[in-house]
Order: structure tokens, then sequence, then C-alpha cells
């Protein structure tokens, strides 16, 4: 029982995670995201009820978990299996071979929050301090500077720290999942801005369009062009704060070939 012991604290652990941040986040919902029934959940959690390891990987897909999560929960099924060797789900081989770093990066904004907090002009090296600024545990900003430090994102001179030049490319390297998440993290964080701080210090805008859809490659581009010129002009002053930039681009309609998919398999 020693999987379903450590899977049962491990997602009670996210579930409370994500209340935290937002306290109306229900068990369905959650259940949802998983991929089971709110009922299955509720029985698990109570030990009424056992997850295969097929369905602990589907979980840790649909969680865009990291690869040393992933591992850790594949080596307690394996504590238990009488075999010698377990192979991995084929379906997770691409994502365990990811270097685990970069994937953690890409995927939690803590770590790119606390390069450009370096790059203020009135940065302090105190932990204390960077987590006050940043509204997270001084825990998680140790932890986040020694991978950072690690992997030479980050260097330490005479007790101070810096960012260095070194950039990690992300487009091509990350798998989609922690993309996506990053992307659901962003999100999270807009809507607390929206509520926490004032209509001066944050801009939200939005306009709904009918478009031709032929043209989304070529906005993509545009959006990137506009996302690198902003960006140039707000860095070029003096940086005294962090700011997060979303823009999202996304279709309200459903497509119409989806609609005739939809009325061909009702006729059948």
């Amino acid at each position: 029982m020693v999987a379903q012991q450590y899977l049962q604290i491990f997602l009670k652990e996210k579930w409370n995670e994500i209340r935290s941040k937002n306290r109306s986040y229900s068990l369905r919902s959650f259940a949802r995201r998983l991929g089971v029934s709110s009922s299955a959940l509720s029985e698990f959690f109570n030990g009424k009820r056992s997850f295969s390891r097929e369905l602990s990987l589907k979980i840790s897909k649909n969680l865009s978990l990291g690869p040393q999560e992933i591992s850790e929960i594949e080596s307690k099924f394996s504590q238990e299996d009488a075999a010698k060797s377990i192979k991995i789900h084929p379906s997770f081989r691409q994502e365990l071979e990811l270097q685990s770093h970069q994937y953690e990066i890409a995927r939690d904004p803590i770590y790119y929050s606390l390069l450009c907090l370096m790059e203020t002009h009135n940065f302090q090296s105190s932990t204390k301090w960077m987590a006050k600024r940043l509204n997270v545990s001084e825990t998680k900003i140790k932890k986040s500077l020694q991978i950072l430090l690690a992997f030479e994102l980050a260097e330490k001179k005479n007790g101070k720290y810096f960012p260095t030049q070194k950039s990690l490319q992300t487009t091509e390297d990350i798998a989609n999942a922690s993309l996506k998440r990053r992307h659901e993290e962003n999100l999270e964080a807009a809507k607390d801005s929206l509520y926490q701080r004032s209509i001066e210090e944050r801009d939200f805008c939005f306009m709904t369009m009918a478009i031709d859809k032929a043209k989304l490659p070529l906005a993509k581009q545009m959006i990137r062009e506009f996302r690198n010129q902003l960006s140039a002009f707000l860095e070029s002053g003096e940086k005294n704060e962090v700011y997060e930039m979303c823009i999202q681009l996304f279709p309200k309609t459903t497509a119409i070939q989806e609609l005739k998919n939809i009325k061909t398999k009702n006729k059948n």
C-alpha cells in the first residue's frame, strides 16, 4: 500500500495548494482536472479505493508533473511489484527524458520573477525581502535560488545575487504540458491582480472580433513583435517593479468542420 498512501498524500497536497489560492476550488473541479470522477477521488482519499499504476500516470500527465515527481510515483509502485524491473509507461518516456530543471523552470513563474527582481535598482539579496516582494514563502525562494545558481542562470558575488546572461529556450525543448501549466498559473495570477491591484497599476482589455482565420499565422507574428517592442520600451527606464505580460487570442466559436462532424455523428 506504499504507492497508494504516497499518492493519496501527494494529491491531497496538490489540492490544498490550489485551494490556498482559490477557496472555491471544489473536489469535483480537482477530480475533473485529474481525469477521474469526483466519487472515485473521494473514495480514494478515504482509503476505500485504489488507483492503478496506469491511472496514476494518467493523473500525473493531467497535472503536468515534472520528471522527478513522475519518477517518484513510479518508484512507489515498483516497490510493490514482484518484477525486478518495471518499464515506464511509453506515453511518459519523452517527458521523463527532459532535463528536470528545464521542465521545472519553464513551468513555475517564480524563477523568471526572481531573475527579473534581481534587475531592479532597489533589489536586496535577503531571502525574506525577496519572499515579501514576490508574495511567496521564504522556503520557496531559497529552493528556487539553489536551482538558479546550480544551472548558472544566476550567480552570487560578495553575498549579492545577480542574473547571468544565460538564457533558457523553452518553445522547442519543453513539453507542451509544462507550458500549459505555466499559462494556467499566469491566468490565475492575472485574476488575483484584477481584484487586488488598483487600476493605476494594471491594464486589462479585451476585444471580440469576427476574423479571417487564414490570417492567424501573421497575427501571431505581429503579437510576438509587439510583445518584444513593448518589453524593450518598459525595460529601458529605471527598473523598480516586476510585471507579467500575458496576451491571449483564442476562438469563441466552434469550427464549422467540427459542427459538421457532430451533425454526421448524430445522424449515425
